[in-house]
């Protein structure tokens, strides 16, 4: 697949648009100093290119979930064995993020579920049914996702901005209405539906559907629609390097927020329960870079690193931020 050589204007959009949920091209246009009718031409570009991808935004963390990340290896002897494997992994409704990767582990794929307990029985339900083996594996809970600018791709400096993609579950987990269900479970599907059309699937009125989205929104559980990127498409490398801390302290980890929200390589910094405490997403043009941005990134912090691990993001295959099936109200 043939790597595209970005604009400036695309530069800039990939910068500032996946951290704007539901931004008008208005909007956009005065951030960007830009026409809105050039920026939609650009972004559907950039979509048509699969660059781009429209997501719907929901804090599963708000109604009990979290995320579980499975990193592994496959016991498997021949590549179409593995091809076959990864595509019933990619197919499966649960699995709400597949990747491939280069260091200790080949893959990374995640669900979302209430329990570690539960994450490990849907884990073991998907590779059962699929007479799937794993070799090495580590499951990883998740508590929260910050992302933050790809700040290396702007030509010029602005406002920096970052977005939650899922926070830890709460004490006392919201629960939905079985309407509510249904509609972040089309809007899973179908991001970019419009009113009227979500309104003629769910036999609603639009002025319905829209008090159902704003609720919603003021729960902070749906955020709207926003875009997920896929650097591979433009040449760029992404490491995810693991951090393991002596100290999680209310200090320690301001200042590890701090450090990823200052670096222009780091797109997201996820905190995790078990071995792994963080994890800093770097982003680069090429892998020559990669030794300073990790530098930056760990050396302000290095006397509460006692382990770290890295790992490359060779291509993405599958990202939902919440999978289908785990939309469930309680009874």
């Amino acid at each position: 697949m043939n790597k595209i050589r970005l604009s400036d204007r695309e530069r800039a959009i990939l910068t500032v648009l996946p951290l704007c949920p539901d931004v008008t091209m208005e909007e956009l246009g005065e951030r960007l100093n830009t026409k809105p009718h050039l920026l939609l031409y650009s972004i559907s570009n950039l979509i048509e290119q699969g660059v781009l991808e429209p997501q719907c935004l929901v804090d599963v963390g708000r109604l009990g979930w979290s995320r579980y990340t499975l990193l592994f290896d496959f016991d498997l002897e021949t590549l179409k064995e593995k091809k076959l494997a990864l595509e019933i992994l990619e197919k499966d409704s649960r699995v709400a993020f597949l990747a491939d990767t280069e260091g200790l582990y080949d893959y990374e794929t995640s669900i979302i579920a209430r329990s570690n307990a539960e994450a490990q029985t849907v884990f073991d339900e998907i590779l059962e049914k699929a007479n799937i083996g794993l070799g090495k594996k580590l499951l990883l809970p998740r508590l929260q996702s910050i992302q933050y600018q790809r700040k290396y791709l702007a030509r010029e400096r602005r406002a920096s901005d970052k977005m939650l993609l899922f926070s830890a579950a709460p004490v006392k987990p919201l629960r939905l209405e079985p309407k509510d269900v249904r509609l972040l479970r089309t809007l899973a599907k179908s991001p970019t539906l419009s009113l009227r059309s979500l309104a003629q699937q769910h036999e609603l009125s639009a002025a319905g559907i829209h008090a159902r989205l704003n609720k919603l929104r003021e729960q902070k559980i749906f955020g709207g629609k926003f875009y997920s990127v896929h650097f591979e498409r433009y040449g760029s490398r992404f490491y995810s390097l693991f951090l393991s801390l002596r100290s999680r302290s209310a200090g320690v980890r301001k200042k590890v927020y701090q450090l990823a929200e200052q670096s222009i390589h780091c797109v997201h910094c996820v905190e995790n329960l078990g071995v792994w405490d963080f994890e800093f997403g770097i982003e680069v043009p090429s892998a020559e870079e990669l030794p300073q941005a990790k530098l930056e990134l760990m050396e302000p912090i290095s006397e509460f690193v006692t382990e770290s691990m890295l790992l490359s993001r060779v291509a993405i295959r599958k990202f939902v931020p919440f999978s289908v099936e785990t939309t469930e109200t309680e009874d």
